[in-house]
């Protein structure tokens, strides 16, 4: 089930925390974190797109509150604000072109 990718990152994050490595580490996390989610959200079937993209949204808003200072030192944060700002069919009509 492609939605297990969001417990799996929580699970991560947990690990990371509890070995006292998630501030050292948090920026490279959530950077990996939402290229993993625009790369599913390309990968799965059409009629999952919407969900995923909502459900990526909101783990994203948990973990960033999407916060500029925070965002603004990822790479690639303009995928990031892209999560933030569009909806799954204007993220999808934007990047498909990147993608396929």
């Amino acid at each position: 089930n492609i939605f297990n990718i969001f417990p799996m990152f929580e699970k991560i994050k947990q690990t990371l925390i509890e070995n006292n490595c998630y501030n050292m580490s948090k920026y490279a996390f959530l950077q990996h974190k939402f290229r993993q989610f625009a790369f599913f959200f390309f990968a799965i079937p059409e009629d999952l797109r919407e969900d995923f993209f909502n459900e990526a949204k909101k783990d994203l808003m948990k973990d960033t509150d999407f916060d500029v200072n925070i965002i603004t030192k990822l790479k690639d944060f303009p995928l990031l604000f892209a999560f933030r700002n569009l909806s799954a069919k204007e993220f999808y009509e934007h990047y498909k072109a990147a993608v396929v």
